[in-house]
């Protein structure tokens, strides 16, 4: 298979060759372990460099743990060939986000956007969760303090109470704090499960 120039960048070239998918048909990839599957299939497929890049790798590895303390390599794909190279293990993940920008820059509006990617995920409780794992008391005292919004909960007053662990907050600050969080902020009790 001849090597077709139809971008003015050799890195858009490269992956129009060796790795179509990643432009035209970047719905396939669901994750970085599908993107990288994919690359060292392609790999196989048509240089089977992929073996003798692991071999020198591996070799490397050996070399450096009998001689010296580890020093990690990582391997670059380069038009033609694939070389073991040693650097900051950032240049690895550059590559897999240049990577993953362009999956991003070519995706449909189904796929995940680059910015969400290791991004922490937001648990937070269901309605359901939040109505049985409280219940609405009236404060009975003036030195009760809402965990949340460090303020006093005023004498006949209504709190909710958390049942498992039995703190007691201003309904709308523990909501507020339901919305990105599914435990106690006290206690740490995860208000998804049963009382002890």
């Amino acid at each position: 298979m001849s090597y077709h120039r139809l971008y003015d960048s050799a890195v858009l070239d490269d992956i129009h060759n060796y790795f179509p998918d990643i432009l035209y048909a970047p719905e396939r990839f669901r994750s970085v372990p599908d993107l990288l599957a994919y690359v060292q299939h392609q790999a196989r497929q048509r240089f089977d460099l992929f073996s003798r890049g692991r071999r020198e790798y591996m070799e490397e590895e050996r070399r450096q743990t009998i001689s010296t303390p580890p020093l990690r390599s990582r391997v670059l794909f380069e038009a033609n060939h694939i070389h073991p190279m040693t650097s900051n293990p950032s240049d690895f993940l550059q590559a897999i986000n240049l990577m993953t920008g362009l999956i991003g820059a070519t995706a449909t509006a189904t796929a995940v956007p680059q910015s969400d990617f290791m991004e922490p995920v937001t648990v937070r409780p269901t309605a359901e969760q939040i109505q049985s794992a409280t219940a609405i008391e009236i404060v009975d005292s003036e030195e009760e303090m809402c965990a949340v919004c460090q303020d006093t909960l005023q004498s006949g007053t209504e709190a909710l109470n958390l049942i498992a662990c039995d703190h007691r907050f201003h309904s709308g600050c523990i909501n507020t704090w339901f919305m990105s969080h599914v435990v106690c902020p006290v206690c740490r009790h995860d208000i998804r499960e049963p009382s002890s």
